[in-house]
């Protein structure tokens, strides 16, 4: 058991035992606007901005790059914008994947000077290396395990991920899938521990499906509900902290699918036993598109996931003996003013941010908005008003001075306008 840190300790998880953390992930090529269906190519600024309305939707316990920027050229500047702009983007634990270990050096100096020093950063790392450490089946990937070896003498916490993708690069049987990606998995723990004794990893149990008729991945099926709930129990077998995917949907747009296939997803790996939970806000068809107002309408999913998670308990203050005496022997015969029910509704259930529960008649006079037209709304305000500033301007500079930051800085703040009406 280990801490995973935010740049703001109140952000920080613990993915271990019964704990259950949702986030993004994808690092998706096209971003999709929900309203119009139009795909386009993000840039840096929009995977800045992902960030930024993941910082502030309370659901979403962690930041992994959604979109792959397609604005930048070179790899090494790749590796290091993607860095910068997660880490400038939210305070919440973030994780990245390089492409090549030297980038991996390079951005250790950046979390340095962010941390204060190194000494600092390996205090509380705030960066994790998602590395796909294997080629499924069964083959370690060279450059990724250079990539991994640098990070872990760095002190970063490692998710070791396997991504077998069923009757395509792991055997067809849901079982043997299952099997194939923690014996990678438990490679990599062997790999990592040589490399750094007592290393901060888990076990990436990233196992997928293909659709058998085309050869594709299919992220919304069941079948990738029961694979991904396998391997969180495998995980908890051997007592290691893990992270799976869920909600991959295979829809293109934030729609009911979407709705239907991660919700059903997020509930069902939630509950058997995910510590972190990638890929849940954000990703669209199949992990090769995003959405910044999809964002918004999974961390309402999430949250009802997260209650389910948090089940019912059984004893005497909750079977509130006395509360039932009081009301009907005492009482007006209804709870609804009692100090009891306005404690619990406070606490105890889950109130959505943009889906809807006023009646019909209600719906139709206030326009009759649709959950996207709602998450548009909210996406939009996100972005109009949240710029976070846990990095100051002084680190920020002697950043931008020592690696090629392609992230305008008057990107990270709010324009003019903005200002004066705040």
């Amino acid at each position: 058991s280990f801490v995973i840190c935010g740049q703001d300790p109140r952000h920080d998880i613990e993915p271990h035992g019964t704990n259950v953390y949702f986030g993004t992930g994808g690092g998706t090529i096209y971003i999709v606007d929900p309203l119009t269906g139009e795909y386009s190519k993000p840039g840096i600024r929009d995977l800045y901005d992902y960030a930024r309305i993941t910082d502030a939707l309370e659901n979403i316990h962690f930041f992994q790059r959604g979109a792959t920027p397609q604005d930048i050229e070179s790899v090494d500047d790749l590796d290091i914008n993607i860095c910068y702009a997660c880490v400038r983007g939210t305070a919440k634990p973030v994780g990245v994947s390089w492409y090549f270990a030297h980038n991996v050096t390079r951005s250790l100096e950046m979390f340095h000077l962010i941390a204060g020093s190194e000494a600092r950063w390996r205090e509380r790392p705030f960066v994790s290396q998602n590395c796909a450490f294997t080629v499924s089946p069964l083959k370690f990937a060279q450059e990724s395990c250079r990539a991994m070896e640098v990070a872990l003498r760095g002190g970063m916490p490692v998710q070791l991920a396997s991504v077998p993708q069923a009757g395509a690069t792991s055997p067809v049987t849901l079982a043997g899938t299952i099997m194939q990606s923690v014996a990678e998995c438990l490679a990599g723990l062997v790999y990592a521990n040589l490399v750094q004794p007592q290393a901060k990893v888990y076990l990436g149990l990233w196992t997928l499906v293909s659709d058998l008729r085309t050869g594709a991945m299919s992220g919304g099926s069941p079948e990738m509900a029961l694979l991904m709930a396998g391997a969180c129990q495998m995980a908890r077998f051997y007592d290691l902290p893990n992270a799976v995917a869920s909600g991959l949907t295979d829809s293109k747009i934030p729609d009911a699918q979407a709705g239907y296939e991660k919700g059903c997803q997020h509930t069902f790996i939630a509950n058997a036993g995910g510590n972190m939970i990638y890929g849940a806000a954000g990703p669209l068809a199949s992990i090769t598109a995003c959405s910044k107002a999809g964002l918004v309408i999974d961390n309402d999913i999430i949250g009802m996931a997260l209650r389910t998670v948090s089940g019912i308990k059984v004893d005497r203050e909750e079977l509130a003996l006395e509360v039932v005496k009081s009301v009907n022997l005492e009482g007006p015969g209804h709870y609804l003013g009692h100090p009891l029910t306005i404690e619990r509704m406070k606490r105890d259930f889950f109130y959505p941010g943009v889906g809807d529960r006023q009646s019909a008649q209600d719906w139709i006079d206030s326009g009759s908005l649709t959950v996207v037209d709602r998450a548009v709304e909210k996406s939009d305000h996100i972005l109009r008003t949240h710029y976070p500033d846990h990095i100051p301007d002084s680190v920020d500079q002697r950043i931008r001075e020592r690696l090629n930051i392609m992230l305008p800085l008057e990107a990270t703040r709010p324009a003019i306008s903005e200002t004066k009406k705040g």
